[in-house]
């Protein structure tokens, strides 16, 4: 057990390491490779935004909402309390995804768009669909929708799952 605690632990703190160091990195504006290198010197605005961060993450706030922003197969996109973050392994969704024909996909339950929006971003014939019970998460993907330009190939319904939806998929 104790060598089970002690490995837990370790984690843990390799865990929080990783946290300071992104946010830190984003106080900056730089990338975590350069606070790890100590190749930074971040002035008193960052340092500032820095403690307030790591107090919110102390609380057990997500780095992703602290931050803004997610790494999403090709595409990075803006994450807050509207939506929840997307899962690592959500990603495998879009991974398996050959399909070498114009279509349409439907996303149903959207949140922030990632996987409609990975989607149109490796799929350029596809036609995308993504649909979303909450108006706020559905603001945010638009919103990350138009920051990649993919607002033009990606239509936003606000339905219960399949309620609005007309179409084949």
């Amino acid at each position: 057990d104790d060598v089970d605690d002690r490995r837990d632990d370790r984690h843990e703190d390799q865990a929080d390491d990783h946290d300071a160091e992104v946010l830190l990195a984003t106080a900056a504006g730089t990338t975590r490779s350069y606070v790890v290198a100590g190749l930074i010197s971040p002035d008193q605005t960052a340092l500032d935004r820095f403690d307030q961060w790591i107090e919110r993450r102390a609380n057990r706030e997500p780095l992703q909402y602290i931050t803004g922003s997610v790494g999403f197969r090709r595409i990075e996109l803006a994450v807050d309390p509207r939506a929840l973050i997307p899962r690592p392994e959500t990603e495998l969704l879009v991974a398996v995804a050959r399909i070498d024909r114009p279509c349409g996909i439907l996303d149903v339950a959207t949140g922030s768009g990632a996987v409609a929006l990975a989607l149109a971003d490796e799929l350029p014939d596809a036609t995308i669909t993504a649909t979303d019970i909450s108006a706020d998460a559905l603001e945010l993907a638009r919103e990350n929708a138009l920051t990649l330009g993919a607002a033009e190939r990606v239509t936003l319904i606000e339905s219960d799952l399949l309620d609005s939806v007309d179409g084949v998929f």
